[in-house]
This record gives structure tokens, sequence and C-alpha cells, in this order.
């Protein structure tokens, strides 16, 4: 198979990486563009070399699309590592291997450290999980090779986190004018939407809160649609599932062939299959569509999820996400998270609709807040959920806005919801709680045995429960053994498991309960209504809880030990959702083995002081150098755990384009309808081409203006040219002040400005050194070469113009100093100048006084030779 010619440029950069020793390096491609085939070249290079090479993804689609591209690019078979499939004992030298089969530690241990020579990671954004970086980790000195679509800046700095470097990058207007990719147009559509009436959570909009304010829209955006998508393959984006659903019935209604698909439907491949195949023509979802999906047809994209920001908000890496598996640390989108519903106080398990791991941005900190009943900490924008005193209902602030309050707040820490209950009696409830305290189960014959001091006054309790449950046991008295009590006496009752013999047939033994016990607390029970569970609460907490006799006060709450750390954590799990404040604490001090201690009390939200009480509050940290991440579900809540202790937060902001392209068709029309721009903030398709806030801000002012559909390419070449207009018009103020100051040095953004380089000035540092402080040397040399290094913050920005002034010093061009010394008399753009013409002019106003030759017009001055580099 020939490759394109950037297809081939980005096979021979990998190579060179791996050559110069940055073992872990980045392949960027638009989606589109054939990265597949890329990576699939790039293996046959290191299979020729003798080497075996793993490909890693998360699903099982992935897999198969790389090893299908893999025999048809290349010819090269592969084994596969996935589920029950094992790559053990095949001849094939290449293996495609599923991320969650591999990072098993049984089946990761069958590999030796050196057993792959090189790593493919598609799909590269995940490999920050856990998951990912203990397979990676395991195999360290493998060259790895990570492949994404074009990312944007917060998740290239997240990828900059691991990889070392960027092999090669081939950017979405480079692919559409060179002819690989369709033009994209935009239209804006003068939809009068009024989003003032939506909350603000963190400066941005709620999604929750999103779903309502469009609905009286729907009607009129679904007409516009019929004016422009009736002959297009469209894909529209909601923020809601019952938004997707009800405007998708819309859609039906007038005419367009319409379907829904959302993270939880069970027909989700059949419904994109028939998509494709033309059955439908409008696709609405409420989530990103899958990774690896591509309709290569789709030629129009309506995107309806507004955003104002495209930060990441996020949490530390300490603070772990409840799941429908219980406390994680890492997640993959489509995971079941708790989500926290703000108008009925109910827990919810929703899909995780994106996931987000990073370093801490630079003008990031944490915000913390450590008591006895929570422990949290956020980066700064981070959206918290409270209330104030007065019990007014939930509201959004951010974390650094909590930290500078005056007056205490509430932060939600447990849910109200209403369980149905299961059909057990209250005293079978009794009995269970006792099994899995002070029960022991006989491995042999499956006989209970429950097991209690006789001077325990709620020894009594235990019988009256079995006897309750109409179950047939045995009774007896014993010495006791133990050191914690050695003189008394001991009563053991046991309970058989099937049908008893003799006497007493009607009762019966405990195998009709056995669903609902087990030692690690059965999941059978989670249903529990919130009276059931507080009957196995009393029970498990006269066993297993610390007890205060002869108090004359009712107690308020329990304190639960075990060293069942299952069983704590599901039990801690149970109670929030049924209104307890529910900690974990872990005692270890003279132990072998851990005890765990949960602490429980009815209270659904905690109370934080003010900064005249005394008690603990927000602080803000200073900036540290770390990982933070989140995800996001559609109620933009979660239920998070650090240290052991609950609180209810915000969940991140993010945003995804979810723009598929493929060559067959025209052009892809984008229907941009949120057009306020001024006054909202919002994300548009300018942000597809740009990576400057300026050109974009000015790109949507453009379209807007215009009325029609507009060829991005070229409305970011006009933005473009009106952010250079403008910046120019400031410079000039700032030369103006330089005169005063009489600077010997350039300013870098007079240098930038001048050189009329766009990539310098929009540049963001995306790899871990490029982020750090220039170094000494680097200051050292840009002030030799005159230019002033203070006002360069970071070591990639001085990297990239320390090697333009290589390369402009080698093709003859002006100097900074020639650059700075001109313009001060009013020359435009001089670091277009060549070396030879700079100098000449110098020369003309030096002979002349150091005054300006009246025959000398230096606004519309032109040297004979120019060049832009």
């Amino acid at each position: 198979m020939e490759l394109r010619p950037y297809q081939q440029e980005a096979r021979e950069a990998i190579q060179d990486e791996w050559q110069k020793g940055n073992k872990r390096t980045l392949l960027v491609l638009p989606t589109g563009t054939g990265k597949t085939i890329v990576f699939s070249k790039v293996i046959e290079d290191r299979v020729r070399l003798g080497e075996r090479v793993l490909v890693l993804a998360h699903r099982g689609e992935l897999l198969e699309q790389a090893s299908d591209k893999l025999v048809k690019a290349t010819g090269l078979k592969t084994a596969t590592e996935k589920a029950e499939e094992t790559s053990i004992g095949s001849f094939y030298r290449v293996v495609v291997g599923s991320i969650q089969t591999l990072q098993r530690d049984k089946r990761l241990k069958q590999f030796s450290a050196d057993y792959f020579n090189s790593i493919v990671v598609d799909e590269a954004h995940h490999c920050i999980s856990d998951g990912y970086q203990k397979v990676l980790q395991h195999f360290e000195n493998a060259n790895v090779l990570g492949v994404t679509a074009t990312p944007d800046r917060s998740d290239m700095r997240n990828l900059g986190s691991y990889f070392q470097s960027l092999a090669y990058e081939y950017t979405l207007p480079a692919a559409i004018k060179e002819g690989y990719l369709t033009p994209i147009k935009a239209l804006t559509i003068p939809l009068h939407l009024d989003l003032s009436g939506v909350k603000q959570q963190a400066g941005d909009f709620s999604t929750k809160d999103l779903g309502t304010a469009l609905d009286p829209y729907l009607e009129q955006i679904a007409d516009e649609m019929v004016k422009n998508c009736m002959d297009r393959k469209t894909v529209v984006f909601l923020p809601l599932v019952k938004t997707s659903k009800k405007f998708c019935d819309i859609l039906n209604s007038k005419g367009l062939k319409a379907a829904e698909v959302n993270g939880e439907s069970d027909d989700r491949k059949e419904i994109l299959k028939d998509f494709e195949e033309g059955k439908y023509n409008v696709l609405c979802n409420s989530m990103l569509l899958t990774e690896g999906w591509d309709c290569p047809s789709v030629d129009c994209i309506v995107v309806l999820r507004p955003t104002k920001v495209r930060g990441l908000y996020c949490l530390d890496e300490q603070t772990e996400i409840l799941t429908e598996d219980g406390w994680k640390k890492d997640l993959e989108v489509g995971e079941k998270v708790a989500a926290f519903d703000m108008e009925n106080n109910e827990i919810k398990f929703m899909p995780a609709l994106s996931k987000v791991r990073r370093p801490l941005e630079f003008d990031e900190h944490f915000v913390s807040l450590s008591t006895p009943s929570m422990d949290i900490r956020v980066t700064n924008k981070h959206r918290m959920v409270y209330d104030n005193k007065r019990h007014t209902g939930w509201k959004i602030k951010t974390a650094e806005e909590l930290a500078k309050l005056t007056s205490g707040v509430n932060i939600p820490i447990a849910g109200s919801n209403k369980f149905p209950g299961i059909s057990l009696t209250d005293d079978e409830i009794k009995f269970i709680g006792w099994v899995m305290t002070d029960g022991t189960i006989n491995k042999l014959n499956g006989a209970i045995a429950i097991t209690q001091s006789e001077n325990q006054p709620w020894a009594n309790e235990i019988e009256k429960a079995i006897k309750g449950c109409g179950l047939k046991f045995g009774k007896r008295m014993f010495n006791a053994t133990s050191n914690f009590n050695r003189h008394g006496k001991m009563i053991e009752w046991t309970v058989s498991h099937g049908k008893p013999r003799g006497r007493d047939k009607e009762l019966s033994g405990w195998k009709h309960l056995e669903k609902y016990i087990s030692k690690d607390l059965s999941p059978e029970l989670f249903e529990m209504s919130e009276k059931q569970f507080d009957i196995m609460l009393k029970a498990i907490h006269l066993a297993d809880g610390s007890k205060q006799l002869g108090q004359s006060w009712t107690r308020r709450s329990y304190h639960i030990a075990k060293g069942n750390k299952t069983f704590i954590e599901r039990l801690q799990i149970m109670a929030i959702m049924r209104g307890y404040k529910a900690n974990v604490t872990v005692e270890t001090k003279n132990r072998i083995n851990p005890i765990y201690i949960l602490h429980l009390k009815k209270k659904i939200y905690a109370n934080v002081g003010s900064s005249y009480d005394g008690r603990p509050v927000f602080k803000n940290e200073k900036h540290t150098e770390e990982t933070c991440w989140c995800v996001q579900n559609e109620l933009g809540t979660l239920v998070t755990r650090r240290n052991g202790k609950i609180a209810i937060v915000g969940n991140c902001q993010m945003v995804g384009r979810g723009t598929r392209l493929g060559p067959d068709k025209k052009d892809l029309l984008l229907l941009d309808f949120l057009w306020h721009t001024e006054r909202h903030e919002l994300c548009h398709p300018a942000h597809l081409i740009t990576k400057s806030d300026d050109v974009a801000k000015k790109m949507t002012e453009n379209i807007e203006d215009v009325g029609a559909a507009v060829d991005i390419e070229e409305a970011e070449k006009q933005a473009t040219e009106d952010v250079v207009a403008e910046r120019e018009e400031a410079l000039a103020k700032q030369l103006s002040e330089m005169r005063r100051r009489k600077r010997k040095l350039v300013d870098p953004l007079q240098f930038e400005m001048s050189i009329q380089a766009e990539d310098l000035t929009s540049y963001v540092p995306s790899f871990g050194w490029e982020m750090a402080p220039p170094s000494e040397q680097q200051k050292k040399t840009l002030e030799k070469l005159g230019i002033l290094p203070d006002a360069i913050d970071n070591a990639g920005k001085a990297s990239m113009i320390l090697e333009r002034l290589s390369h402009r010093r080698d093709e003859g061009l002006a100097t900074p100093k020639q650059i700075r010394r001109l313009e001060i008399y009013g020359f435009k753009n001089v670091g277009t100048w060549r070396f030879e013409s700079a100098t000449k002019m110098i020369s003309r106003i030096a002979a002349n006084g150091w005054r300006l030759p009246q025959s000398v017009k230096a606004s519309e001055y032109k040297p004979e030779e120019k060049m832009t580099v």
C-alpha cells in the first residue's frame, strides 16, 4: 500500500524519535487521515527488525480495526490477547491486546518485561489511566507510540505528562488544503436563544439547566434544520438524554428521518448501522459518539451542547469516585458513576460521558478542606455543591469562591434515596446481620454458627431473631478461651443449611436466605428499604460496634469495626444512599492486619465553618506540580471519597466536538445556532481550526456578520489578519512606552509580531520539559541575541525562539536588535527584512545624527530584499 506524503513523513519521524532515544513518542493525525495505516506501516518496520509488537486499545472494535488494517496494509496477521483468547504460544509477532485483559495481574505476569520491543497505544489519551500505566510500566523498556486525533491544548498537556516528544502532527487545515479531508463550512443561524436563565457553574453552563433552556427553541431549531439539512446526513449533539429523545420526535414530525442514541441504548450498534446505511438521515445523541465510530457520509454537524470554556476542573489523585463497582481512582468512559440530583437529594448512577487525567495547569492550584466529616481537595475552578445556612436549596460555586466566603456553608455528604425494599421479614434481616458479624459458615456441611457471650444483654435478641425466621437451631454453652473474656461463658446457636431432620419438620434451614448471606455483605441487600437497613445496621452494631452501656441518652451515631474492607465499603455505600454520613478510618497501629472502622450518623450534609468561628474552612494552596483527574456525567455532580471521607461535589466540564470527516462528500456543514458570542462567550466551530482564542473569537464574529455558510479556512485567514492588525495597534502603544524606557532588549511579543510568527504568539507548552521555566543557559543566550528573557515563562517557548533565531541567522535575516532599533523609528515588520537591508538603513540613520532622513517615510518604506520566515 503506497502511503500519502504526510503518512510517509509521519512513519519516518516516529522511527527517528525512537532512534534519538525518545522512547515514548506521539503521533497526532486528524480523524479520517489514516492513523491506523501509519502505525501499521511502523509496525511492519519493527517486525522487519525482528521485534515483537503489542497494539493496545480499550475496546474490541478498535482491536478488530487494527488487526484488519494490518493485514490489508502489510500482510501481517495478529494474535489476540482478550478475554478467553490468548497469544501465548502463537508464532505471530504482532499481538492486539485488550487493556482490560492485560492489566489483570494473572494475565500480565505471563509476559516477561522484555517480551514486547514496541507498543502502539490507539486512542492515546487513555494511556494516562492507571490500567494503561500498569501495562506500560511492566514493559518499561519498550518503545511506545501513542496515536490520537487532533487534541486541544489541555489534551496535549495531559499527553505531555507521559510522552517525551511529538514525533509528527498533521493539522486539520493542512489535510483540507491538500485535499485529503472535506472542506468545512460554518453557518451561523440568528436564533434568539436566551441562556441568561441558565445557572453558571464555575464559569460554564449547567448541563441539566441547558436541557430545560433549549426546550422552548427545539421547534424553531428543527424548522431551520428542515431548511438546511433535508438533503444532508446530520449528527446532532444535545445536553441531555430526555432532550435528545424529544428533539428526535420533533424532527420526525417535520419530515426528517431521525433516530436517537445514547450511552444506555441497547440497540446502539443497530441504530448506528442503520444510520450509515441511510435508513435515517439525522442522528441525535446526548454524549459524544464512541471513539472509533466513523461515518464518512456525515456532511452536517449540529452542536446544541453550549459551553463557554474549554477548561477542565478536576479532583486530586487521592480522591476516589463512586461507581457501580465501588470506589475508583480511575475509570473508563461509559462506566456508571454516582451523581447527586440536587432537586430531590437522590444519588443516581449515570454513564461517565468523558474523562480527563492531566498535569495541573500553570494558572491553577488546589483548594482543600479537612474536617472530621470531610476531606476535599480540588482545583480552584472546580464546581462545588453547597447550601447556605438558610437552607434555600443546593447551589454551585467554584472552590476558590467558597474559600473567600466569610460565612459558613453546608456541603452534601449523603443522599436520601427511596428503595423498594426486599422480601425479607425483620427477623430475617436481623439474622443476616448477626451472621455477617458473629457468625461462621462451616465449609464442610454448610451449617451456620453464631456465637455470643452470655453476659451480653442482647444475647436474647439473637435467639428471638432465629425463632422469628422459623429456623430450627441447636444451642450449646461452653467456656470462653478468648483473651477478651477468659472467665465468661459463651452461647453458640447452630442452624443447618438444608431442611432439618427429625422433629420440628415445619421449621427450615437457612438455604432460602443463601443469596442474602455473605461475609462481604451481599449485593442482594442493596435494595433494602430505609427501615430494613436500619434494622440490619442495629444488629451489625450490636455485634461489631462501639457501645457505651448505661448511658442516659440515646446514641445518635454508630462506629462499626471489621477487618473485612469489602464489607465496610459496601456498607458505607448503602449508608450514604440512605441519608447517613458514613466515613471510614483505618487502624493499623500494633496490628498485623488493618481494622476498618465505619463511622455512621444520620445526616445528609456537613457544616463548613466561617472565617469567624474558628472551624476548618476551604483554603487556597500554592501551585504544585501534580496530576489531577475527573469525569463528566449528565447531572453534573459526583459522589467522591478522600481518605475515607465522603463529599458530593460538581464534576468536570469538557468540550468535545464529535466531528467526523470523510473525503467522499462536497463539504461538511456546521450549523451554529449559539450566536450570542459576546454575551455568552461560547465555544464555536472556529475552535476546530485555530488554537488561538483571539483568532477563534474574531472568526466567530466575522461568520455571524456574513449570515451565510462560510469556508472556515478562509474565515481563519481573514480573522488572523484582523487579529494581527489589532495586535500591531496594541504593539505600537507598547513601543511608545519602550522608547521612554530605552530598553536595549526586544520584547518577545514585538519580535513575534515583527516576523509575523502566529505559531510563536499562540504557543502553549505540551510536554513536561516544555512547561518548566527557561533554563539559565536559555536566558543567557536569549539576552545575548537581543531578546528580553524575563517575558518568556516556559522552556518550550524559549527553545522555539532560539531555534527561530538560529534559522534566521542562517538565512541572513534581521536580528532582534535591528528590529527594535528600526521599529522605534516607525518601520513596519522589520523582522521580514534581510540583515543587509536593516544594516544599511541603520547606517543611514546614524549618519544623519540618529534622525530619520527626510526622504524616508518609515510607515511606507519597503526594503529592496524582503523575505518572510
